[in-house]
């Protein structure tokens, strides 16, 4: 049987005191496990041909153990309650980019309003992080912000909710 959850964030070395920051943060609305990966786990993930797609990398090696796995970037604070994303009956959960056309975000099967942010990703399929490591290690090279227009991509042309 699965642990219920935990959040996890990626701290490469020039990230350590930002992380350090989220996490206090964290802590102030929640008493939930975070792991925190170092650049020793970056450095293996990269060994293993994921460079700079560490999210679905750590997201799928959790959610063999977790059945709410969420990715917090290391230089987020929290400001409020989580309730919201820990109880919503939901797959997969991240939030909207908002960017404008002029920052160059444009992936022809995803409206501008509705490309999300990899900032923060929630999910409670252990497929989802799965198919997003392969389709990162197949794919992130091909598009101007890999892992978060890979995301956008797969979540567009699958059944999630």
């Amino acid at each position: 049987m699965k642990k219920p959850v935990i959040f996890f964030t990626i701290a490469s070395n020039r990230y350590k005191e930002y992380s350090d920051k989220m996490v206090k943060s964290l802590m102030k609305v929640t008493d939930l496990p975070i792991k925190i990966f170092n650049q020793g786990d970056i450095d293996r993930a990269n060994e293993a041909g994921y460079y700079s797609s560490w999210y679905s990398f750590f997201g799928a090696e959790l959610a063999k153990e977790y059945d709410l796995v969420i990715q917090i970037d290391a230089d987020s604070i929290i400001l409020s309650s989580l309730d919201e994303l820990l109880e919503n009956n939901y797959e997969v959960g991240s939030t909207l980019a908002n960017y404008p056309t002029s920052a160059g975000v444009y992936l022809p099967d995803v409206p501008t309003n509705k490309y999300l942010n990899c900032g923060l990703v929630a999910s409670r399929s252990e497929r989802f992080w799965n198919l997003w490591k392969l389709n990162n290690l197949r794919y992130m090279d091909h598009y101007k912000y890999g892992e978060q227009d890979v995301m956008n991509i797969m979540l567009a042309y699958n059944d999630f909710n």
